[in-house]
């Protein structure tokens, strides 16, 4: 049964750049030693290489994490509008989710590598960052007051978005938190436009200092998703014995805003995610240039059996497949003392993640 808030997201996609591309060390002002590579073996001196005397640098993707918030369009099929219990006429939500961490143990979750020769990752098998391991470990989530998102609408109305802040509840990735924050409103032109940046505010608490961060969420310009399959296709072809062709256009809306600070450029992500919970399973990367890709039947096969693992017998029937236009910007836990933006022993990366998505129902039989 589909969960009534879970649409399978692909801010998975984040560190997508880092395994396609390799480590980029250009947003390092060169002023201070790269941050030790970080597996994820949960070393308590990886990536927390900075010395102090030279001076403050940019967020790389092996500094610890300390969080990340997730703006998202996201287009619907009419089996998804009806779960989200959407009005006649409205087939798109925004969805703003994040949380943000002071320490954790592990200190990083291991990162999802897709390989030369193998064009998706399963995020279930893994069992990494962004997924997890979330049960049971060991993380201070941070109360960084109230989070707001600005920018511009599609009338193209500038336009403030609260995130809610929530206490001991699961996220829309069932992810289970001390403190997050969340919200996913109908109708996500109200809120955000393609081709657009937005600036995140955090107001600050006790134990937080009040943060600004400028033009950190891009949101991607609209694609046309092609007949391969049409939005409100079911029977795509999905199987375990064959292989199926998924295509789109792009873009629809020109990226002429796209930020130069992008990490890893912009992708395009194709996703099936588990119905049963809403999370990313098979995540796959491909140069928007493609402008298709194939799921093999050895993908679906993988999906099938990690969902059934995780849901039981019969669990895999159907499965969210998403085309994202996915877009990575890095900013610091503001942690640092005497103004500085961050702490050179406790370098955290906040990971702002814009999302423009389509996602439909499939089936995905044996």
């Amino acid at each position: 049964m589909l969960n009534r808030l879970a649409i399978a997201s692909f801010s998975a996609v984040l560190a997508l750049s880092t395994y396609a591309c390799g480590d980029d060390d250009d947003d390092d002002t060169g002023e201070t030693p790269d941050a030790a590579a970080d597996d994820g073996s949960g070393d308590p001196d990886a990536g927390s290489d900075v010395d102090a005397a030279v001076g403050p640098r940019d967020p790389a993707i092996t500094d610890f994490e300390g969080g990340q918030l997730l703006v998202e369009y996201i287009t619907l099929d009419e089996d998804l509008r009806a779960a989200y219990s959407l009005p006649e006429g409205v087939n798109s939500v925004a969805r703003f989710m994040g949380y943000f961490v002071g320490d954790q143990t592990p200190q990083s979750n291991p990162l999802p590598a897709v390989s030369a020769d193998e064009t998706c990752v399963n995020l279930y098998d893994t069992d990494g960052w962004p997924l997890g391991p979330y049960d049971g470990q060991d993380r201070a989530e941070l109360d960084v007051g109230e989070v707001t998102v600005t920018g511009l609408n599609s009338a193209g109305d500038e336009v403030s978005t609260v995130v809610t802040r929530t206490e001991d509840s699961a996220d829309n990735w069932q992810r289970g938190h001390d403190l997050f924050y969340q919200n996913i409103p109908p109708d996500a032109a109200n809120y955000l436009a393609p081709d657009t940046t937005y600036t995140v505010e955090m107001s600050g608490s006790a134990d937080y200092p009040a943060a600004t961060y400028e033009d950190v969420i891009y949101i991607a310009g609209e694609y046309e998703l092609g007949i391969s399959p049409a939005l409100n296709d079911e029977d795509i072809g999905l199987s375990t014995t064959a292989d199926t062709l998924i295509t789109w256009t792009q873009p629809k809306t020109p990226n002429q805003n796209q930020p130069d600070n992008l990490f890893g450029g912009l992708l395009t992500v194709i996703v099936l995610g588990d119905a049963n919970t809403g999370a990313p399973v098979m995540l796959c990367p491909v140069p928007a240039s493609n402008e298709e890709f194939l799921i093999t039947a050895e993908q679906v096969a993988s999906f099938r059996a990690s969902v059934e693992a995780r849901n039981g017998k019969g669990s895999a029937e159907r499965a969210i497949l998403l085309r994202n236009n996915f877009s990575h910007i890095m900013g610091w836990v503001n942690n640092g003392t005497d103004g500085a933006p961050y702490d050179p022993a406790n370098a955290r990366r906040i990971d702002f993640l814009g999302v423009q998505c389509a996602a439909q129902l499939v089936n995905s039989p044996e």
